[in-house]
């Protein structure tokens, strides 16, 4: 067995809550603070991160957090947590995390800034969930937080300050990306406040998912970061959505061919890579909604998308250990199982 520090609650929790939109699965909510003496992790003393975390976990003592120290975590066990919570920055290694008992928020303490709140948000109620975040960080408020009336908020990377707040959404837009109309309809609709990326940071849309994100954090206030996220995401969703249907009435065979080569692929594979999961998975996805794949929920693919990755493949699917090189084909075995009742309806 893989011993590891992380609850059994979490490893067997899925990332996202059953019924998610199939077209906005997920988003984020990241927000960085550092208290005002001492500023930044990288200019304290051992004994003063240690003082730092002490402070911050009796400011939140009431909320009954997990104390989660980074030293004891295997690294398998961060890109765990990292993965449940859809985390797709590069993270300098905190001190501490912080896991709330719902496993929907994850505090990092003394990473690259004294403080960074990450919240999974698996509904649309985003206004509703940066208000939760909001709630929390008046506890630590308190401790007094590093602000200048110039820049705002300071962070350890200039262009954090200001707010603090980085809103991820995740998109999954498959028709239009597969249609080749993506970058037409981002021409039109996209907001110059907001920027889009894959997962991994290009416009290569790995899984057919668009990271929809907030470009600015100074000059604004956190209501409109909110209000032309949620203005461009219902443009795009619209957007795909009709782009579905279109392809419902008007059959494209470029596409039904994808759908169908996917179905095959994923099936009858003996191994399968992450990356090329994603994409398969999400084809899969779009074959339920044009009905010409049945068989199993609609939503089942976007569930195998967060629990297909490494660690979560390992440890909440996987308890044994499985040597690296046997990845992959157990993540064939996992999706063969999980399938098993897709069937595709050739016309």
């Amino acid at each position: 067995m893989i011993k590891t520090e992380l609850p059994q609650t979490l490893l067997q929790q899925l990332p996202l809550e059953k019924g998610v939109n199939p077209i906005f699965p997920a988003s984020t909510i990241s927000l960085r603070r550092n208290l005002a003496s001492p500023l930044f992790p990288s200019k304290c003393t051992p004994q003063e991160l240690e003082q730092i975390a002490l402070d911050i976990q009796d400011a939140l003592q009431e909320a009954h957090y997990l104390a989660l120290p980074s030293q004891r975590l295997t690294p398998l066990d961060k890109e765990f947590l990292f993965e449940h919570f859809l985390w797709v920055e590069k993270v300098q290694n905190p001190s501490l995390f912080l896991l709330d008992p719902l496993s929907h928020l994850l505090i990092l303490i003394n990473g690259s800034d004294h403080l960074q709140f990450h919240l999974l948000n698996s509904q649309e109620e985003i206004e509703a969930r940066y208000a939760t975040i909001a709630e929390i960080e008046k506890k630590i408020a308190t401790l007094g937080f590093a602000f200048s009336p110039q820049f705002g908020h300071l962070t350890s990377q200039p262009e954090y300050s200001g707010t603090g707040l980085t809103i991820t959404n995740y998109l999954h837009l498959p028709a239009l990306i597969q249609t080749g109309s993506i970058q037409e309809i981002l021409d039109k609709q996209q907001s110059e406040e907001t920027t889009v990326s894959s997962m991994e940071g290009d416009k290569n849309f790995v899984g057919n998912l668009l990271l929809l994100r907030n470009r600015y954090r100074q000059g604004v206030t956190e209501e409109s970061i909110l209000r032309v996220l949620q203005e461009t995401r219902e443009r795009l969703m619209l957007s795909e959505e009709a782009m579905r249907t279109k392809l419902k009435i008007a059959p494209s065979p470029e596409i039904q061919d994808a759908i169908y080569r996917a179905y095959g692929i994923l099936m009858n594979s003996y191994q399968l890579e992450t990356r090329e999961t994603l994409s398969l998975l999400s084809m899969i996805q779009l074959g339920l909604e044009l009905g010409l794949l049945t068989g199993v929920p609609k939503n089942k693919p976007i569930e195998l998308f967060f629990t297909c990755r490494k660690a979560h493949l390992t440890y909440h699917l996987l308890p044994k250990y499985i040597p690296l090189h046997e990845l992959s084909h157990k993540r064939a075995e996992y999706i063969h199982n999980e399938l098993r009742e897709l069937k595709a309806l050739f016309n």
